[in-house]
C-alpha cells in the first residue's frame, strides 16, 4: 500500500529499489466489488508482499481461496489459529499468513490481470517493486463459503452494509494515495469518501469503442487526499484492454501521482 523508505543497504535484496532512501509514499489499493480484502490494522509493508484475506471472487467463478483438499494451502501459517483467533488470540500468526500470501500460492490468474497496470506505475503485488499493493473487496472483506457469486441475493444484501463499512475503515487506516477500481460502474456508489473534485478522463485507449480511465480526488481522512481511478471490468479487471495498454494506463497513473 505504500512506498516505504528503504536504506541503501537494502538494495541488494530488492534490486528494483533505488539505492538511496525513498520518501514514504502510500502507493495503491486495488479494489473489486463482490470479489477480493484484508483486515483493518496497520501493516508493515516493508516486509510484506501483500495482504489478502479474501481471494474468492465473482470473476472468475472458479477462484478457490480454500481448496477442499488443502483448505489452508494459500494461508499455511494460519492452519492452527482457529478457534482462538475468534476470541482475539494468535493474531500475529494470522497477520503473518496474510502478509506472505503473495509469496506462497496466490491465485495468479486473477492478480496477473492487474500486474501490467501496476508495473506501469512501478508497483506490484509481489516483492521487488517501488510500491506494494493491497487487493481489497468493496462489498465484503470477509471470505464466504460458497463464494460470493454463489450466494443468494438475500445473503449478499445482508453482508454488504457491514462489509462496506469495514472496507471504508480499512482504507482510512491505510490512507493510500491511489485506489484502482476495476468494477461495474454501479459499485462506485458504494465508495462514500468526500469528493474533492469531479470525475475526469485521464487516459483513453483508442479503438472502435474507446476505453476510458477516469479519476476523482477523495478525502480519505481529514487532511489526506487520495485518488480513485476507475476502469470498467470485464471477466477480469481491465479485461477488455491488452497488457501493453494496461502498462500505459499504469504509466499515466504514475505520472498523475508524481504530479506530472
Amino acid at each position: 500500500v505504500r512506498r516505504v523508505e528503504r536504506p541503501a543497504e537494502d538494495a541488494d535484496a530488492a534490486s528494483r529499489f533505488q539505492t538511496h532512501s525513498r520518501g514514504c509514499r502510500k502507493c495503491a489499493v486495488s479494489c473489486s466489488s463482490g470479489e477480493p480484502g484484508s483486515g483493518s490494522r496497520r501493516y508493515d509493508q516493508a516486509h510484506s508482499g501483500g495482504i489478502d484475506s479474501r481471494i474468492d471472487s465473482v470473476r472468475p467463478p472458479d477462484c478457490n481461496p480454500f481448496p477442499t483438499n488443502s483448505p489452508f494451502s494459500r494461508f499455511t501459517s494460519a492452519r492452527d489459529v482457529y478457534p482462538e483467533i475468534l476470541d482475539g488470540g494468535r493474531i500475529s500468526e494470522y497477520l503473518n499468513a496474510l502478509n506472505v500470501y503473495f509469496r506462497t500460492t496466490p491465485y495468479t490468474p486473477w492478480f496477473a490481470s492487474y500486474e501490467p497496470l501496476l508495473n506501469g506505475m512501478r508497483a506490484s503485488f509481489y516483492d521487488g517493486a517501488d510500491g506494494t499493493v493491497l487487493h481489497t473487496d468493496l462489498c465484503s472483506p470477509l471470505a464466504t463459503d460458497p463464494t460470493w457469486s454463489r450466494l443468494t441475493d438475500r445473503s449478499r444484501s445482508e453482508l454488504i452494509p457491514a462489509g462496506r463499512a469495514l472496507w471504508h475503515e480499512l482504507v482510512r487506516v491505510l490512507a493510500p494515495d491511489v485506489i484502482i477500481a476495476s468494477v461495474a460502474r454501479a459499485h462506485l456508489a458504494n465508495v462514500n469518501f468526500r469528493k474533492l473534485s469531479g470525475w475526469r478522463v485521464i487516459h483513453t485507449v483508442q479503438r472502435t469503442n474507446p476505453f476510458t480511465v477516469e479519476a476523482i480526488n477523495l478525502e480519505i481522512v481529514p487532511g489526506k487526499a487520495g485518488t480513485l481511478v476507475f476502469g470498467q471490468a470485464a471477466q477480469l479487471p481491465f479485461g477488455t484492454v491488452s497488457s501493453s495498454d494496461r502498462l500505459r494506463i499504469g504509466a499515466t497513473i504514475g505520472r498523475l501521482l508524481d504530479g506530472r
